[in-house]
This record gives C-alpha cells, structure tokens and sequence, in this order.
C-alpha cells in the first residue's frame, strides 16, 4: 500500500486558540520576514482539520498545569530549561499528537521548537535540543521533528541542520545528523535565492553548500565522511548548481573573500577525488548548462577563474587535478602546459 502524504492531527485547544488561527495573516507578504526575533510573537498556526480531543473528554481547563500549547513549548526551548518540558512526553502521549504537528509551529513561516531552540543557544548551547530529540523519537514521529522543514515561500526548505550550520557549530551538526537529519535537504525559499532587490543569501540550498559558503572546513569535512549519512558532492540544487557552482557564485574577486573561497573550492575537489576517483566534479553542468568554470566566465567572477586556470597541485595524490603543468623550469624561465578542456570549446554561453 503506498504510503500517505496527509495526517490527521488532534487539538485540545480552548475556543480563542482555535479562532485565533482563523484570524492569521492569509495574504502575500511584502518580504521575508525575521525567522526568529525577541521583537515579534509567533503567528498562530494556519487553519487545519483536526479532532477536536476537548469534544471527546469534555471541556478543557484554561489553567491545565499538564497542558501544552506552542507558547508555553517555545517558551522553554528559549528559556534553555529542560525541566520546564517535564511531563511533555506524557502530554503528547495522551493527545496522541506530535512536535512537528501544525500546531506546534509558527503559523507564518512554519518554523519549529526545534528550529527555535537552535536560534536561542546560551554559551554554544541548549540543553532542550537533545530533550525534544529524544521525545520525538520515542513517540515514533510518522514525520520527524529533526526533519521539518519550514514551510512558507520565503524560507521554504530550510531545516534544523540549516540552523546549526549557520549558527557555526559543528557538536549541534554532528547530533542532528546522528539523530537522522537529512544532509541533502534543500532550503528553496525566496531567501535563499539570488534577488535584485531586497534581503536575500543564496548559498547552494543543500547543507554542504551553506557550510562551504560560509568558510567551516570542519563542517564540511564532516558531512562528506561520518558514519551516519554522507552529503553527496555531486548533488545539485534547485537550479543544478553543486557545492563548487556555489563557491563560484558567492566569491566577489576582494583579497580576502578570494583567499577564503579557492581554498575550500580546492579542499573540496581533493576531497571528492578521495571518495570517488571517477567523480569528475568540475564537468557537472547546471541547468544552465554551465560547469563551475563557465559559470565564473558568465559571472565575471575574475579570480576564482584566474585560479582554476591556474591550478598546480603538486601533491603526486592529486596532479591530476591540476590544469598548469610545469614542464621545466631554469633560474626565472619555466614553460608550463595548460590544460584547456572546456576552455577551447564552441559552446555559445547565453
């Protein structure tokens, strides 16, 4: 029997939570607006069927001390205190209901207690991330809380392990992906792609992607090699760029921004030279028909592609990804071949 993509959730909730979400924002916002921030309170989640439990048991007491609403979960995920989630296992239980359930979540921009408790680390930290993990793999989530994803146009995609990567911290990424994070999920959203106007980062969408763009070679190494998922390097975005396309995309030719992005484009193409031999990941086009090298040609992207004409690795493991030979050298005068694949081609870039 194939699998169904909908859930019917529960709801305790009193008569003004349930209108409450019946009055949230409906029409298109004008811009993205702040995925966390102390200065704007959650929406109210958007309208859902759902059974109604008070019908069932009888009405609800407002002032239920067992009772768990998002304001009250969220509260102690910024709070940091895992004590403050006692008795939210036995709560979730009796509801039969989950912590990505809707309700749970921000009504806008669909963001979890999860996601919200990665956006309020105290000292790297937050004690109530390795709490709601465990709870939500105990009840044997149908969709798990570490995989949910936020659901508006804006920041559509993004995940958990987003927020650890961007938030720099390589023990938050390690658990997430110990606990099943998916490391090819895609943040697609109108934030995360490139846009003439207003705010915006493109990074490559996938989580291998963010971590190279934002220079955590130790990140990165860790997705491509741990013992639970390995990122793919040659897995492409939305508009068919991989992680070196998206190297090419954020570079913008200043001394230190060039430093950053050749080293990793070079720390990655040895890398995957490592894992696959036969991987060839400079002649994986985009949609565009572009491989990282005409992409910097298209972009005008002048030092990152004076480097990858230029590249001479002299390690004897990796030579072959050179492209400049240095055929012999004599005091100042040294004659080098070049391998122009790719380079002389009659391939018309529009």
């Amino acid at each position: 029997m194939e699998k169904s993509h909908y859930f019917l959730e529960t709801d305790d909730g009193l008569g003004e939570d349930l209108n409450a979400g019946a009055t949230g924002a409906s029409g298109k916002e004008p811009g993205p607006q702040p995925l966390d921030t102390p200065f704007q309170k959650e929406a109210p989640p958007s309208p859902r069927i759902r059974v109604n439990l008070n019908y069932l048991s009888g009405p609800q007491k407002p002032d239920d001390p067992d009772r768990f609403d998002r304001d009250r979960l969220f509260q102690a995920v910024v709070a940091g205190d895992p004590e403050l989630l006692n008795g939210l296992s036995d709560y979730l239980r009796k509801t039969s209901s989950f912590l990505s359930d809707t309700k749970y979540r921000d009504g806008k921009t669909g963001k979890t207690c999860l996601m919200k408790a990665l956006l309020n680390l105290k000292d790297e930290q937050n004690p109530t991330i390795p709490l709601l993990l465990k709870i939500d793999k105990e009840l044997q989530n149908p969709r798990p809380l570490i995989n949910t994803a936020c659901s508006d146009s804006h920041y559509k995609g993004h995940t958990a392990l987003h927020i650890a990567i961007e938030k720099r911290n390589l023990d938050l990424v390690k658990l997430l992906v110990e606990n099943g994070a998916d490391v090819h999920v895609k943040a697609s959203g109108h934030f995360f792609q490139q846009q003439r106007k207003g705010a915006s980062f493109y990074f490559g969408e996938l989580p291998l992607s963010l971590a190279a763009c934002t220079n955590q070679p130790e990140v990165v190494m860790y997705l491509l090699d741990n013992p639970h998922q390995n990122a793919r390097l040659n897995e492409q975005d939305s508009i068919g760029n991989t992680v070196l396309h998206a190297l090419v995309m954020v570079a913008n030719d200043t001394e230190k921004n060039t430093e950053l992005v050749v080293n990793m484009y070079d720390k990655i193409l040895m890398k995957g030279a490592e894992i696959d031999p036969a991987c060839k990941l400079e002649e994986i086009v985009n949609r565009k028909q572009l491989t990282p090298l005409k992409l910097a040609v298209k972009t005008g992207k002048v030092e990152i592609l004076k480097h990858i004409l230029h590249r001479e690795i002299k390690d004897p493991k990796f030579q072959h990804l050179s492209r400049k030979f240095t055929e012999w050298t004599y005091g100042p005068i040294h004659i080098s071949l070049y391998d122009l694949t790719s380079i002389d081609t009659s391939v018309t870039l529009q």
